[in-house]
């Protein structure tokens, strides 16, 4: 379902300076990491040749930069191909990185501190743990802690670790990924594709107790490790959940890596220009995003509650079998609504694009998505049923059911898509406000009415 690109970030509150952003796909990310890459192999092909005809080779085509500085923002574009010594990597954290991001919400923002050493530690196998000196030492490092992260029991914690180069990044990686083909005590792998390369596993303790999913994301030289504690470890939706959970929230983070990258963006994905947008192009003010959600009385003590209209999102991205269909370029505005408790979690997220075929394309991406993807086992083996179940409201729209079976299963997950000219709304609702057992058609119509309002004001991006 939904990646979770949200329940958490969905359900945080985010302060008002942050700006949309158009994260770069990870696509596009491997493919300046690849770029260089080719570079450096096709210029250390040319050295050794030049070395065998005794042609003096300079030192900087054979080593690769150290502790450089970072490329200026305001320095043009190189019209040359860097050799690698030439990659100036960034090798301290910028001040003004967002490593909070889809983290905040809960009144202030988690404070960012020098170091690395997170408190349950980012597991290694036998009790080992990464730090930033093991398993290759970083040059700097940073870590947060948002003890009171919705979607989560025991909080969210990140550091961030730049290291000498993009090898070194990647021998972090490759250093887990060893271990989990090991055999890792009750660690398991789950599906990633994030960033340059990632890894994600969930750490257990107990047969259905807490539990510890840890993502590392690399990015040239920069790994960024996210840590979540949660409960309900042994259920493999829960699991899910948590992961989506885990990439949703990041999701701005992760897109803001390419500073470090071997061709690094000049800044992190910025918001579209304001002065190309119209009045038409946006959410009008008081608008009924958040109609028929509960106020924050109904929530329980120290939840979240009603998270109201924000443009301080990331975008969101939806996968199904492997697959994904994240939000593309061409939008005008980007909103995003919900409502948290400990166990019950709601998102609204409604993009206005440029041309309604654009729109209408977004929308038919997603409902195939999920309609070629009957029977979902993902990283966890069990399997989730999947029913795209048709819905009258807009001008094209579709309900996703996805589900469990079994005496102990969870409420189903229900992702409802409605388009109305520009707009596409993405309802996601995960928790007990939908009962478990319900069938697809049962909880297409609960969906139909607690979105109905919502759907009636997106008339005005009608035409």
């Amino acid at each position: 379902m939904p990646e979770p690109t949200d329940p958490a970030d969905l359900f945080t509150r985010f302060l008002a300076e942050e700006a949309p952003v158009h994260p770069l796909p990870a696509s596009e990310v491997r493919r300046r990491g690849d770029r260089l890459r080719r570079r450096h192999r096709a210029l250390t092909a040319a050295a050794g040749a030049a070395a065998a005809l005794l042609v003096a080779t300079p030192l900087a085509l054979a080593t690769r930069g150290a502790e450089t500085a970072g490329p200026d923002p305001a320095a043009p574009s190189p019209t040359a191909t860097p050799a690698p010594g030439d990659v100036d990597w960034v090798t301290r954290v910028p001040a003004d990185f967002p490593l909070g991001a889809g983290l905040r919400g809960l009144g202030e923002q988690p404070e960012v501190v020098p170091g690395f050493a997170p408190d349950p530690p980012v597991r290694g196998c036998q009790g080992g743990a990464y730090t930033a000196e093991a398993p290759v030492r970083a040059l700097d490092a940073v870590q947060l802690d948002a003890p009171n992260a919705p979607g989560s029991e025991g909080g969210v914690q990140r550091g961030l670790l730049i290291y000498a180069d993009d090898e070194a990044a990647r021998e972090v990686l490759a250093a887990r990924e060893a271990a989990l083909a090991d055999g890792c005590g009750s660690a398991a792998p789950l599906v990633s594709d994030l960033g340059e390369g990632s890894v994600v596993w969930v750490q257990r303790s107990g047969d259905a107790g807490e539990g510890e999913l840890v993502q590392l994301v690399t990015v040239g030289n920069a790994v960024l490790a996210t840590s979540t504690t949660f409960g309900g470890a042994g259920d493999a939706q829960v699991v899910e959940q948590t992961r989506e959970l885990a990439q949703s929230t990041s999701a701005l983070v992760v897109s803001s890596l390419c500073v470090f990258a071997a061709d690094p963006c000049s800044q992190p994905p910025g918001a579209p220009d304001a002065a190309a947008t119209t009045a038409g192009d946006r959410v009008p003010d008081g608008f009924p995003l958040t109609a028929g959600y509960p106020d924050d009385a109904a929530a329980g003590s120290g939840q979240p509650g009603l998270q109201e209209l924000s443009r301080a999102v990331s975008p969101l991205t939806l996968t199904a079998c492997g697959r994904e269909v994240a939000l593309p370029p061409g939008r005008t505005d980007l909103v995003r609504a919900g409502w948290s408790d400990r166990d019950d979690l709601r998102l609204r997220n409604l993009a206005v694009f440029a041309r309604a075929e654009d729109a209408r394309a977004y929308a038919d991406d997603v409902l195939a998505l999920h309609r070629d993807c009957p029977v979902d086992t993902g990283a966890t083996g069990t399997a989730v049923e999947t029913a795209v179940v048709a819905s009258d409201l807009g001008e094209q729209a579709g309900v996703v059911v996805r589900s469990t079976t079994g005496a102990d299963a969870a409420p189903p997950q229900v992702l409802h898509v409605v388009r109305v000219g520009r707009a596409v709304l993405v309802s996601l609702v995960t928790g007990p406000s939908v009962p478990a057992g319900s069938s697809p058609a049962e909880a297409a119509a609960q969906s139909d009415t607690a979105v109905r309002e919502v759907a009636a004001a997106m008339e005005v991006f009608a035409g």
